[in-house]
């Protein structure tokens, strides 16, 4: 095709479906990804016009989590301290693109608060900083936070879902 593309493991298999006869035979089974990286980059496919939606297999929501030591205890609470404090409030974020990442500046826009982004390599050293107090705010998948919620070591404040969830009872939704 002639389009330059990055070794992601999902363009090889996006790419055989795309060419792949419409008839009913090939399924791809994705995640985030697939709509993400085109764009990103270019890619050998066009998520819109090359697929046709079966269903939708699981869904996760996100958690909105920051360290005690803020005094925000709701998402209001939130966006009111951070308007007083523009530019002052911290979130972390790993891979630059990255659905943690876009949470948080949907969340940033929407909000029209200044917060600023501190990058980290990974999941576990985001969890590091926020749990150490080093940035006050991360929006991630609630696995591998919510021990530390249950713990005390950090606040939820809501999830990100369009309902609240099952999994995180009394969790608020962001909106």
């Amino acid at each position: 095709t002639g389009v330059q593309t990055c070794a992601l493991p999902i363009l090889i298999p996006a790419e055989a479906v795309a060419r792949a006869p419409a008839d009913g035979y090939t399924l791809l089974v994705f995640g985030n990804t697939f709509w993400l990286v085109p764009f990103l980059q270019q890619v050998p496919y066009d998520p819109v016009k090359d697929y046709s939606p079966v269903t939708l297999a699981v869904s996760s929501p996100y958690v909105m989590v920051v360290h005690p030591s803020l005094p925000a205890h709701s998402v209001k609470d939130l966006i009111a301290l951070a308007r007083t404090r523009p530019g002052q409030l911290n979130y972390g974020g790993a891979l630059p693109g990255s659905l943690t990442e876009l949470a948080a500046e949907l969340f940033k826009s929407m909000a029209r608060i200044s917060i600023v982004r501190i990058n980290y390599k990974g999941t576990g050293s985001t969890l590091n900083a926020i749990m150490s107090g080093d940035i006050q705010l991360i929006i991630t998948p609630s696995g591998p936070v919510m021990p530390h919620v249950r713990s005390g070591r950090l606040r939820a404040l809501a999830v990100t879902s369009a309902k609240p969830s099952a999994l995180l009872p009394g969790l608020p939704t962001v909106a």
